[in-house]
């Protein structure tokens, strides 16, 4: 009987110390936008991210890690969503996915918000990069399902990960080396009781 006592204990205690959350694919988006001759700009998203986002006893973003298929890409052109996943880019042969996991979170005093320093694998290449993260909000449905929304952005230069292709027009590059990407992410946790 105290064994049996003792496993509830835990089971109850266990939210307490650290909260899980899933993210929702379907209610997550991750977008990026590239310059394109100069003045212009191509916009495009991903449409599937799954991953975990873990919140300390405080309530604080303590783990976030995840992974984006890189065939979920899309910019509503098919030749171009097809050079974009070629080895010109992202060579989805061989790298299908990118893959993020946050090293540590730096806490904006007061608040949720932060900076978090991940881990980010692109076409097989590690870069640590830095972006800040903000919780939009928390909604609770039916007391036992908590939905939290968190945004973030961040540049990427892609010739980092080798994606070096571009087009010229009298010496000028047509595609831009800074992609800026757009992550707004909901993120579910059930509790167990």
């Amino acid at each position: 009987m105290k064994i049996l006592f003792s496993l509830f204990l835990l089971m109850v205690s266990l939210p307490i110390f650290a909260e899980k959350y899933v993210i929702d694919p379907d209610y997550s988006t991750v977008s990026f936008s590239v310059p394109f001759m100069t003045y212009g700009k191509i916009y495009g998203h991903f449409d599937t991210i799954n991953g975990k986002i873990t919140l300390d006893k405080e309530g604080n973003i303590k783990k976030i890690s995840g992974e984006i298929p890189v065939n979920s890409l899309s910019t509503g052109n098919e030749k171009r969503d097809s050079l974009l996943l070629s080895d010109a880019f992202f060579d989805e042969r061989k790298f299908d996915k990118i893959v993020f996991k946050s090293l540590k979170i730096s806490a904006d005093e007061g608040t949720q918000d932060g900076i978090v320093h991940i881990i980010v694998y692109i076409n097989g290449i590690k870069t640590l990069l830095e972006a800040p993260i903000k919780v939009k909000g928390v909604i609770t449905e039916n007391r036992r399902i908590k939905h939290m929304f968190f945004h973030s952005e961040i540049d990427f230069e892609r010739n980092k990960y080798g994606m070096n292709y571009n087009v010229f027009m009298n010496e000028t590059p047509l595609i831009g080396e800074v992609v800026h990407v757009t992550f707004d992410i909901k993120a579910t946790r059930k509790k167990l009781f």
